[in-house]
């Protein structure tokens, strides 16, 4: 069976090299959207949360205080990351966690990667708002605590569905073969 990885980390910043991950949540769906693993760690960044970056995620610094700094958990990520990667803005979530990993002397699998937000440019041109909480919003979907990473993998897994199942109606699997990422 193959498994759709979802990935969301929230951060300390917006730059991979500087920043660090506060939050991070890895998800694992079945074509048939079982959940099939739930990775999901706040995570000790070693540096102040900035004011302004607490106000956008809801990550206060007093919530981190006690969460194993990503050193210790990078074993247990590398462990979640399998089959196919998905995520909203994919490229963001992944150049903080490869910083991370190679801080730890660790490396990112090589592994296909599909970004959703992507998907939703292609699929869905001339939206307002490319935001997750505005497409999620005008596909229907309920939304709570956006920002938390494990929502915001809930939501993206929401919408890759949608698309792929209800305006492709598609697949998961044949969609994924026709694209190489089986």
């Amino acid at each position: 069976m193959f498994k759709l990885t979802f990935l969301d980390v929230e951060t300390t910043g917006l730059s991979a090299e500087r920043d660090r991950i506060c939050e991070i949540a890895i998800l694992g769906f079945s074509g048939d959207r079982r959940l099939l693993s739930r990775y999901v760690r706040l995570v000790r960044p070693g540096g102040p949360i900035p004011e302004k970056v607490a106000r956008i995620h809801g990550i206060a610094p007093v919530l981190v205080e006690t969460a194993h700094p990503f050193s210790e958990i990078a074993e247990e990520v590398l462990e979640e990351l399998d089959g196919v990667i998905l995520g909203y803005n994919v490229g963001f979530d992944l150049g903080f966690l490869r910083s991370e990993l190679e801080r730890c002397g660790r490396q990112m699998p090589d592994l296909p990667v599909v970004d959703v937000l992507e998907m939703v440019r292609t699929h869905l041109p001339g939206l307002r708002s490319y935001r997750l909480s505005a497409v999620a919003r005008r596909i229907g979907l309920e939304i709570r605590g956006i920002h938390w990473a494990e929502q915001d993998v809930l939501l993206t897994a929401g919408v890759f569905f949608w698309i792929v199942n209800q305006l492709l109606g598609r697949d998961v699997e044949d969609w994924l073969e026709e694209r190489g990422l089986m």
